[in-house]
């Protein structure tokens, strides 16, 4: 009997202490779950990425409103009337002393006499003799210009009356042109001064014809 009483109490302590454990493993909490790594945390920071080309859309797209203001336009600049009359370069030129005026005398003379000679000359005079006149007063150059000119093609035939010295910025000893009226209207009459004398350098009309 005393055997069965203890293999009793053994069972019932068994029972005890099987019911304690499932009471605590009831009560106890719950074991966190583990934290599963997300995708944002677990790959690695990208590098800052470099700035996109520039596409062709981008480089013709509109500018922006920041570009500078073009200038204003200039303001119309009003005409300025010359003060004084105009002056006419035909008029005679004004020799400054009594030695200029004598230097025109001679380049008016000798504008006369060149064109003289140079006029179309009647049938009788043979263009030997013709030029024979003319080839002396002209300049070296003008010697080889006018070499060979039919006298008879002259468009004038006479001088009608004085000639005019022209104002010139030139040195008379350089340039002095002389106005000669003739019959086929004005020309003009280029001459400069060398070692032997005045030279005719060039004879040419006028456009107009005669004044």
């Amino acid at each position: 009997m005393r055997r069965y009483l203890g293999s009793l109490v053994l069972a019932v302590l068994t029972l005890i202490a099987l019911w304690s454990l499932q009471q605590r493993d009831d009560t106890a909490p719950p074991a966190p779950a583990p934290v599963q790594p997300s995708s944002a945390s677990s790959a690695p920071v990208a590098a800052t990425s470099a700035p996109a080309a520039a596409t062709p859309e981008a480089a013709t797209s509109t500018p922006s409103s920041a570009s500078p203001t073009s200038a204003p336009a200039a303001p119309p600049v009003e005409p300025v009337e010359p003060d004084g009359e105009p002056v006419n370069p035909t008029e005679p030129a004004i020799p400054r002393d009594d030695l200029q005026a004598r230097q025109f005398s001679a380049y008016a003379q000798a504008a006369v006499t060149f064109m003289a000679d140079f006029a179309r000359p009647p049938t009788s005079v043979s263009e030997q003799q013709w030029w024979g006149r003319v080839a002396p007063q002209l300049s070296e150059q003008a010697v080889v210009a006018y070499a060979g000119t039919d006298p008879q093609n002259v468009p004038f035939s006479e001088v009608t009356g004085p000639a005019i010295i022209l104002p010139s910025v030139a040195p008379s000893e350089l340039l002095t042109i002389a106005r000669v009226p003739t019959n086929a209207g004005w020309y003009e009459v280029e001459m400069t001064t060398s070692s032997d004398g005045i030279r005719i350098t060039r004879a040419t009309p006028e456009s107009g014809g005669q004044r």
